[in-house]
Order: structure tokens, then C-alpha cells, then sequence
């Protein structure tokens, strides 16, 4: 049990350190979390980043392009398989870009897998749920 808890710590920690980095353009950090091969995908299908550089270099665009003014995430929901995790969580953000002000809530998963001794992230799937839909 002691080991599990362990385990479920580390992969939240990932989770968390990874929301963070990007939120405070902290962008190095996000170097080890990734896998080299990992993959970015929207709901339908469409490969948005693959690689680690490319999928860093995403929220490097994203933060240069708009401000966020308020960010919040559920706690992730785990399931644990023999050397990987799915995860999932719900998110809402309100950001300003262009001039215009948005609010998008959504939902992400992502596949992580034990790496040299550590938590890399192999998949994310974002998905932004329509407006009024909840999470």
C-alpha cells in the first residue's frame, strides 16, 4: 500500500508540476516531464504537437499570444495500469488575446508511463466542452 501511495503521489506531482510550469512560462521545466515521442492530440484525432520540443514549444505559443487572467484544475483522477496511468481532470481558464476576453472550461487526459525510474507524460488529449456543458 505504501508503495502505491508513493506512486500516486509522484504521477500527481507530474500532473501538477507540468500546469505549473507552462502557467509560469517556467518552460525548462517541462524538459523531464515529457517523454521524447510524446504526443499532443485534440478531441478529434488531430495530432495538435508530437515530440517533446514541439508539445513545449505549444504553450510557448499559447503564452505568448494570450494572457491568463485566472487558471483552476480539478484534482486528477487516476487509473493505474502495470507501468502506466491514465489521468484525467477538468480545467477552466480565462485568458484575454487579441483584445478579446474568453473563458473556456475542458477536460484533459493524459497517459503517462514509468521512464528511468520516473513519471513521463506520452499522451495529453484536451478537450474544451462547449459553453454551459459543465465538466
Amino acid at each position: 500500500m505504501g508503495n502505491e501511495l508513493a506512486e500516486h503521489d509522484q504521477i500527481i506531482s507530474v500532473i501538477k508540476l507540468q500546469s505549473l510550469a507552462w502557467r509560469e512560462k517556467q518552460f525548462d521545466r517541462l524538459e523531464p516531464l515529457f517523454a521524447e515521442t510524446v504526443v499532443f492530440q485534440d478531441s478529434e484525432g488531430h495530432h495538435l504537437a508530437e515530440g517533446k520540443q514541439a508539445c513545449i514549444q505549444s504553450y510557448r505559443d499559447f503564452t505568448g499570444i494570450a494572457k491568463v487572467l485566472a487558471y483552476d484544475e480539478e484534482e486528477p483522477d487516476l487509473v493505474l495500469f502495470a507501468g502506466f496511468v491514465m489521468a484525467s481532470y477538468g480545467w477552466r481558464i480565462d485568458y484575454e488575446m487579441n483584445g478579446a476576453d474568453f473563458h473556456d472550461e475542458g477536460r484533459d487526459w493524459l497517459a503517462l508511463e514509468r521512464q528511468a525510474e520516473a513519471w513521463r507524460i506520452n499522451w495529453r488529449l484536451s478537450l474544451t466542452l462547449p459553453p454551459g456543458s459543465g465538466r
